[in-house]
């Protein structure tokens, strides 16, 4: 590429900045020519289009690094193994959550009538008042606030 580029007279460094900075556009140019642009559909979401992009625009990066991906995650500012997962595909995390996701466990004291608040499943969801009562006394009112906040089985 750059051989085809006519080689002017260097009479001082203002012309040899000029110079290298034509050479440097020109190969930015052809970079950017040769680039992939990704192609949108009207049938893919925005996830899709935003993956295909980023996919086209890293390996233009490390077509210009010379295949180095370690050095492309630098000039990207992204770490090595997230470039990695994005070139084959795979989600950085996976979703997680089930039956239960989205969803607050009630921390109100099991024990009737008590409006404080227990200190969770590791204390049996009783408030610091009633741990001094008797265990048979703590698990018949669990008993009854699972049987009253039962919604199937």
């Amino acid at each position: 590429m750059f051989g085809k580029m006519p080689r002017p007279r260097l009479r001082s460094t203002e012309s040899l900045v000029a110079h290298i900075g034509q050479l440097i556009d020109a190969h930015v140019r052809a970079g950017l020519s040769r680039a992939q642009e990704p192609a949108v559909e009207a049938a893919r979401g925005l996830k899709e289009a935003v993956a295909s992009f980023e996919r086209a625009f890293i390996e233009r990066v490390i077509a210009e690094h010379g295949g180095n991906r370690r050095k492309a995650a630098a000039s990207l500012r992204i770490g090595y193994s997230t470039l990695k997962h994005k070139l084959n595909g795979k989600r950085i995390a996976a979703q997680r959550g089930g039956a239960n996701k989205g969803l607050r466990a009630d921390m109100k004291c099991r024990i009737a009538g008590c409006t404080r608040r227990s200190r969770g499943p590791r204390f049996g969801w009783v408030c610091d008042r009633h741990q001094r009562l008797p265990e048979s006394v703590k698990q018949e009112a669990r008993a009854r606030w699972n049987d009253r906040r039962r919604t199937f089985g």
